[in-house]
């Protein structure tokens, strides 16, 4: 029974990201989920030269583990891919109620914009005359 209360009040951290394949100019949407508690403090990205961070804000909800609501905050930033090459996030590191945690690492590739070139096409029908 105590294993069970422990593992429900157990504090669980996980970074994800909408896409993992971007082009130059692409954003996508990075999320820290902390579920179980809150970060003391607002994580902190590091910066990387391959992509620009915004911060976007946090939002907070509640999730089912083991039979009782728990909440969870998310932290989110927007993620716009500046040059080619393959940055990794994390692992960031955070503090629950004064415990320290860590999150996963995830790796993007970012890859040249791919231009399209599209031929204009022009028509003369508008400036034929029609007679009738």
């Amino acid at each position: 029974m105590i294993l069970l209360i422990a593992q429900a009040l157990a504090v669980q951290v996980q970074l994800d990201v909408d896409v993992r394949k971007l082009q130059v100019g692409e954003t996508t949407q990075l999320r820290l989920s902390v579920v179980g508690g809150a970060a003391d403090h607002t994580p902190q990205l590091k910066d990387l030269p391959e992509l620009r961070v915004d911060w976007v804000g946090a939002r907070q909800g509640t999730v089912n583990v083991n039979l009782r609501n728990e909440r969870v905050v998310t932290y989110i930033w927007n993620l716009t891919a500046l040059r080619e090459g393959s940055p990794v996030l994390g692992p960031i590191t955070l503090s629950v109620r004064g415990q320290g945690y860590e999150t996963n690492s995830l790796q993007l590739e970012v890859a040249p914009k791919v231009v399209v070139e599209t031929e204009v096409l022009t028509s003369n029908l508008l400036d034929q005359v029609w007679q009738g």
